[in-house]
């Protein structure tokens, strides 16, 4: 089952969960854009790899470039398939979200929370 949407009439238009799903779309489409050498260089750089980040969680902060990962793996998607999954979830629940904390507090909780998801794994 694909959620469509949830049915709430909202007063305000979503802006912050449209500027975040325009964000991704053209972060995925300048990926795509550039050579496929270009392509795997980003990968390598911006994908989370869990180990990559036990040096920082020591507290070595020689290694705090590493943090970047948290954020770049946010934008970086497999293809097409797995973006328009990640817009539409994204769109339907964001929504809701940014509709009951508010435009300032929605952004301030999304670009805060972000990260948390790629710092759970194992």
């Amino acid at each position: 089952m694909i959620p469509l949407g949830d049915g709430v009439r909202r007063r305000t238009l979503p802006v912050a969960t449209a500027a975040l799903l325009l964000v991704e779309l053209a972060a995925f489409i300048a990926l795509i854009r550039q050579p496929p050498a270009a392509q795997a260089a980003a990968v390598a750089r911006y994908a989370l790899v869990p180990a990559s980040l036990a040096p920082l969680l020591r507290g070595d902060l020689a290694a705090a470039g590493e943090s970047l990962r948290l954020l770049g793996s946010l934008f970086l998607h497999a293809g097409w398939l797995h973006l328009l999954g990640n817009l539409l979830f994204l769109w339907v629940f964001s929504r809701a979200v940014e509709a009951s904390m508010g435009r300032a507090r929605f952004s301030a909780s999304s670009s805060s929370a972000a990260p948390s998801p790629g710092s759970c794994t194992r």
